[in-house]
């Protein structure tokens, strides 16, 4: 095939620095513009109360605070299963230091 570049694309034109020996940074480069924004028609506007909005936010913690005790659940009863099939001691303990790690690791990085 034919390699070209496309100079009236703007993503190309504006990565090239240089140009067939022809400096184009950066007075050849096209300033990025985003394109208009489209007003939104017939938008219905919710006004809600500090009662309702303090509602949501409780949900929303209780929801999250389920989904990360049943992820500690399930890593625990895996940990537990492997403890009872394993028979080697030294195994058992480098799991337990392996999930009590992920665990934390998760907890510090997603909360």
């Amino acid at each position: 095939g034919m390699f070209q570049i496309d100079l009236n694309d703007d993503a190309v034109q504006n990565m090239l620095i240089s140009y067939n020996g022809e400096k184009r940074y950066p007075d050849k480069i096209t300033p990025y513009s985003p394109p208009p924004v489209k007003a939104a028609a017939n938008v219905e506007v919710v006004v809600k109360t500090e009662e309702e909005l303090l509602a949501e936010a409780n949900i929303a913690q209780q929801q999250s605070f389920l989904k990360n005790s049943q992820f500690a659940s399930v890593a625990a009863a895996a940990l537990l299963l492997f403890g009872v099939t394993a028979g080697d001691h030294d195994s058992v303990a480098l799991m337990s230091s392996f999930a009590l790690a992920g665990i934390a690791g998760y907890q510090v990085v997603w909360g």
